[in-house]
């Protein structure tokens, strides 16, 4: 079983890896680098041309239908070993699901066209769904490694559920809200930070420029409340508390990082990274908190 759980976990990094492979397409216009074709690249599995957003276009593809050759695997493995009603078997189930959508969502993107320069309403929105579904995808993965890694059973009780679910919550409203300042700093990036700042609270800016503003509030008092919520039960799940409380830090000093260097692609990839690894750490850090902490701390 602890094969099964690391390779679970290899799954999971790689699904990650695939993640950022996104972002690189989303930061560099190269979502119609293969046209309006999908799954193939216009027309061939392989392009001949050099052209550098068609090769990058192919290469996060390529690595999307790998990912989700390796979650059907994953499902197949897991479902041979467990019996109906078990809790590998249910997370593990969700991971196919959400690899389905997120690859029918990529597809969405390109046939409808919501890539490169699209600034519409319908981008904005499909932005933070794929986000969402991206993160919902991980949490499957990530508890599906633990479940087969720990054995143990989460149990949906106790004092810390409220706040652990209000906390979710939060985070997956964070992602999409992060989602959209991504894609207003591709489209529309500022100058310099003053120049970004009163973009923001301009009436005439464009409706993506204005709510991105909402992303940088909305983390810090998430993060603030996360880090509360880790300290919290720190006694309880040591590893884990400590783990979030790191790498809230660390996203908070990074996202300022993001905005005084203007969102190069280097730190852009750096914080989707660190807020992936925030949310797998949370979701951890539920399932470890639920599955039975012997000493309750009131929340």
């Amino acid at each position: 079983m602890k094969r099964l759980s690391y390779f679970a976990w290899f799954v999971a990094g790689f699904n990650l890896l695939t993640i950022v492979g996104g972002a690189v397409v989303r930061a560099t216009e190269s979502g119609a680098g293969c046209g309006r074709s999908w799954p193939l690249c216009q027309g061939a599995v392989v392009s001949g041309a050099e052209e550098a957003h068609r090769l990058t276009e192919l290469t996060h593809r390529s690595m999307s239908v790998a990912a989700a050759l390796l979650v059907a695997v994953l499902v197949v493995l897991v479902f041979g070993k467990f019996g109906k009603g078990t809790q590998a078997r249910r997370a593990v189930f969700w991971a196919g699901v959400t690899i389905i959508v997120e690859s029918l969502l990529g597809a969405w993107l390109v046939l409808a066209e919501l890539v490169e320069q699209n600034s519409s309403i319908m981008r904005a929105v499909a932005v933070p769904v794929h986000l969402t579904n991206t993160f919902l995808l991980l949490a499957a993965l990530a508890l599906t490694a633990w479940l087969l890694g720990t054995g143990k059973t989460i149990s949906w009780s106790g004092p810390h559920r409220r706040s652990l679910l209000l906390g979710t919550i939060g985070m997956l409203l964070l992602a999409g809200t992060g989602g959209i300042a991504a894609l207003a700093d591709t489209l529309f990036p500022a100058t310099s930070v003053a120049d970004g700042i009163i973009a923001d609270f301009a009436s005439a800016a464009h409706f993506l420029t204005r709510l991105r503003v909402i992303h940088p509030i909305l983390a810090v008092f998430l993060g603030a409340y996360v880090l509360s919520r880790a300290l919290k039960v720190k006694d309880l799940v040591p590893t884990q508390a400590q783990f979030v409380a790191v790498v809230v830090v660390l996203q908070l000093f990074l996202g300022l990082a993001n905005v005084v260097l203007l969102t190069p692609l280097s730190t852009q990839l750096a914080h989707l990274v660190l807020a992936d690894l925030l949310w797998m750490g949370w979701v951890l850090l539920g399932a470890a908190v639920l599955s039975g902490a012997k000493h309750p701390v009131a929340v």
